[in-house]
């Protein structure tokens, strides 16, 4: 019979949890599964809850001399553009989706205008090297499919996803 494990509006010790009994079912050589995988992380309302001394530094010292830094977002767009990961089937496109994944996660914690701002110009400029297949990758359509091409899309789509959780602006969202 098949396995469902309905993940949504969980925490993410549940969703731990729902990955370790998936796990296990599937070491008991259970082969017809489903996971249902629409969860929603539940946050702390923004700002709410802060940390104390070193750790409340860091994240500080994290926003304002890495995820403030337009010229770094710079970076990490433009292989959008190059393309450079096609040759040596590179991974570089992942880098967008960890930095803003981790970025959205650091302005829930400390709403910050001017980090919301660098956030959005660089999913704006990201959106701009959309193909006209609607791609947005590192790869060339020749290369498409090869190395870390999924891999990179799948952590386009996640920083997208975080922002999109953060995004103040309507006509963005859509």
């Amino acid at each position: 019979r098949p396995i469902c494990i309905d993940l949504k509006n969980t925490a993410i010790i549940d969703l731990y949890a729902g990955i370790c009994y998936l796990y296990r079912q599937l070491r008991k050589n259970i082969t017809d599964f489903t996971v249902d995988y629409m969860y929603k992380t539940e946050y702390l309302k923004n700002g709410c809850e802060k940390f104390n001394g070193t750790e409340n530094d860091n994240v500080l010292f994290i926003i304002e001399k890495q995820l403030k830094d337009e010229k770094l977002w710079d970076k990490f767009v433009n292989v959008f553009l190059t393309k450079e990961d096609s040759e040596g089937n590179g991974w570089r496109g992942e880098y967008f989706g960890k930095m803003m994944r981790g970025a959205c996660l650091a302005y829930k914690y400390l709403p910050d205008e001017n980090l919301y701002s660098v956030l959005g110009k660089t999913v704006k400029k990201l959106l701009t090297y959309q193909d006209e297949s609607g791609r947005i990758t590192t790869y060339t359509p020749e290369s498409e499919f090869n190395g870390w091409d999924m891999w990179c899309r799948k952590y386009v789509l996640v920083g997208c996803l975080y922002f999109y959780d953060i995004c103040k602006d309507e006509k963005l969202k859509k």
